[in-house]
């Protein structure tokens, strides 16, 4: 008896595992001081400083912080000096379960107005059996401020990036007014701008000390600002509107890709019968079926409103050979 094989291709569509780690700090990026006093705004003192990590596998559920090893976190000063390896109850840090804490602004002069936070750990893939090294940074300035001088600032609590549109599910920005190194919250009025075809654009409704940016707002970066105004007409500055920096937010979104099933294979017999074709679309090897427009085309020319995710074609559609493409936007 003579031998014979076949063959079955399987198509991995995974375009890659993709992690996504952030930072979350409950104080500003910002820290106004006070050179006559000494004085901070925030004071990590009062409010010790607290950094929470967060882990996500792109496509996959939850936060897999606490499955991680290797988890260390560094710190270091202006000047691009060797990150510095930080010991849970040294030099006034802590650390408890990953979230460090930091009780002092001692760390900040005149010559080190810049200070760097960073979390490095290793992610083990169970399927792929793999280890995965990372790290995420989160960086702090002081501005030296006058008692006279009145800013306003915005950040971001949450970090300052989506993936995919979908991780995380919104993320929060927070604005205030400072005078000198105080903060002012008496008799002001707030709205929050967007950067939109080259303009900032008030943004409806949004005019509270914070604004929820949800995913679907941004289509791959994003800009977002507050303007604060002075309602108190005893204050020095009854009128005038204070505009905060911009706050950018990425989105880093997987490219699609696209796979077309046919229910009775690549063939036609004899002219007759039909078969049905399907587009699969994959991002970050997770099919998506929401969001998707489709467009269905035979020899290069578009098929008038076959516009869904499936065509049906039948053998009057065929000469000898055609070939369908499927575009996904």
């Amino acid at each position: 008896m003579s031998k014979t094989s076949a063959s079955y291709t399987i198509l991995d569509y995974n375009d890659g595992l993709s992690i996504i780690s952030k930072i979350s700090a409950n104080h500003p990026e910002s820290l106004a001081y006070d050179p006559a006093t000494g004085i901070y705004n925030p004071s990590w003192s009062t409010i010790p400083l607290s950094l929470t990590p967060s882990i996500f596998i792109a496509g996959r559920s939850g936060d897999i912080l606490t499955s991680c090893k290797n988890k260390l976190w560094y710190y270091r000063r202006t000047g691009g000096s060797e990150w510095l390896a930080i010991t849970n109850g040294s030099n006034g840090f802590t650390i408890t379960n990953d979230i460090l804490g930091y009780s002092s602004n001692n760390l900040f002069d005149s010559a080190h107005p810049n200070l760097e936070f960073k979390f490095a750990f290793t992610y083990h893939d169970p399927t792929l059996k793999i280890d995965f090294d990372y790290e995420v940074v989160k960086s702090f300035t002081r501005i030296s401020n006058g008692t006279s001088v009145v800013i306003a600032r915005a950040w971001s609590t949450d970090g300052e990036q989506f993936k995919n549109k979908s991780i995380p599910s919104s993320l929060t920005l927070q604005t205030e007014l400072i005078r000198g190194v105080t903060t002012d919250t008496t008799k002001l009025t707030y709205q929050w701008q967007k950067f939109i075809s080259g303009e900032w654009t008030n943004i409806t409704s949004a005019t509270g000390t914070t604004y929820k940016v949800l995913p679907s707002s941004v289509d791959g970066a994003a800009q977002f600002r507050c303007q604060i105004s002075d309602t108190d007409s005893a204050s020095d500055t009854y009128g005038e509107t204070f505009t905060s920096d911009g706050v950018l937010i990425l989105d880093l979104t997987d490219p699609y890709q696209a796979q077309i099933i046919s229910t009775n294979g690549s063939f036609i017999k004899n002219g007759s019968g039909d078969t049905v074709l399907t587009c699969k679309v994959y991002q970050n090897g997770k099919q998506i079926t929401s969001g998707i427009s489709y467009q269905w085309y035979k020899n290069s020319a578009a098929l008038t409103g076959k516009t869904s995710s499936t065509l049906t074609v039948t053998s009057d559609m065929i000469d000898v050979k055609a070939d369908f493409v499927c575009e996904v936007l």
